[in-house]
């Protein structure tokens, strides 16, 4: 059975946190969230300390997730103070699938601790403001990148449906993001005569980490 985290390891744990973001943001130059607010170029690939970054990242959501599980078991805010700051660094730097990758854990473990109605309303209450959050972010982020249009993924995704569009656009995006996988499969079955490129781009994509191969190829 999991232990209760004492005040001295969630102070340690929360300080590396906190200077580990505040060296990633000095070593970029400047923070991902206030460039989007300011309609400024952001690339997120460029932003971290490469290697560090994925490290720090996967720190910061597995900190998040077992401070949120210690905090349904034993309570305490210094447990729910973990999962707050992982869910801020995963807006400050712009990064929503991180965010889901922490709201979603927590979300089912509230739910597997108390079954009752109450828990199950608050969670939709939650989900919806992130389903919105997130297409919000996502349009600012777009339009930092250069994209004029009010909703870019309507555009971008071919996606011509009444009801997305009288809906915000963060259920389209969030549409975007699950259906995606799937799209992606068909279309390699049905266009099973595209090109696949050289050995080098399939090293590139399938076998070396996702934050070494961003940084060596500009087309992935």
């Amino acid at each position: 059975n999991p232990e209760n985290s004492s005040k001295s390891n969630v102070f340690i744990v929360s300080t590396f946190i906190i200077m580990g973001s505040i060296l990633e943001v000095f070593a970029s130059g400047g923070v991902p969230l206030l460039y989007v607010i300011s309609g400024s170029a952001y690339q997120y690939k460029d932003f971290g300390i490469a290697s560090f970054h994925v490290f720090l990242l996967s720190y910061i959501s597995a900190s998040a997730i077992i401070g949120f599980e210690r905090y349904v078991i034993f309570g305490g805010k210094r447990n729910l103070f973990l999962t707050v700051l992982g869910v801020l660094f995963t807006i400050v730097i712009v990064n929503r699938a991180a965010m889901l990758m922490i709201l979603i854990p927590c979300f089912l473990l509230y739910l597997t601790s108390n079954n009752k109605l109450k828990p199950k309303i608050i969670i939709l209450s939650l989900f919806l403001c992130v389903v919105v959050s997130f297409g919000y972010i996502g349009d600012s982020r777009m339009k930092s990148s250069g994209y004029s249009d009010d909703a870019p993924i309507f555009r971008l995704t071919k996606i011509d449906n009444p009801v997305m569009k009288s809906l915000p656009s963060g259920f389209t995006w969030f549409y975007v993001y699950i259906s995606s996988p799937y799209a992606n499969l068909l279309n390699q079955e049905y266009n099973n005569k595209r090109g696949h490129g050289e050995i080098k781009d399939f090293i590139n994509i399938a076998i070396l980490p996702d934050f070494i191969s961003k940084r060596i190829d500009d087309n992935v």
